[in-house]
Formats: C-alpha cells, structure tokens, sequence
C-alpha cells in the first residue's frame, strides 16, 4: 500500500504518515490503531506503538 492510499484509509495527510514511518514523529494510540486496520495488521502495530505513549510522547496531526 502506498503512503497515500494508507493516509487515505486512516484519514490522515500523506505528509503525516511520512513523518510517522521516517521516525520524525513519534505515533500515539489513535494513529496506531487506524494503521493497524487499515493494513490489517491483526492488532500487531497498536501495542509495538503504545509504548511511545507510556513513555509520555504524544501525537500531533
């Protein structure tokens, strides 16, 4: 799935999901679990990504 096609399945700006996947930006809850869906990942992204939000970082859109 291209950057754009994953944006637009999570309802995000194509730019966002770059900065997300090139580590600029550290994802929380709500961007892990929209990946996770829209990828069908089996709910594999969501917990390796939640321990960026125990860890106090938040997300931004």
């Amino acid at each position: 799935m291209s950057k754009q096609a994953l944006a637009q399945a999570m309802d995000f700006d194509s730019p966002y999901v770059s900065h997300m996947e090139s580590g600029r930006r550290m994802p929380g809850g709500d961007f892990a679990r929209l990946a996770d869906e829209a990828l069908n990942a089996g709910k594999a992204i969501w917990p390796a990504l939640g321990n960026h939000e125990q860890a106090g970082t938040k997300e931004t859109r």
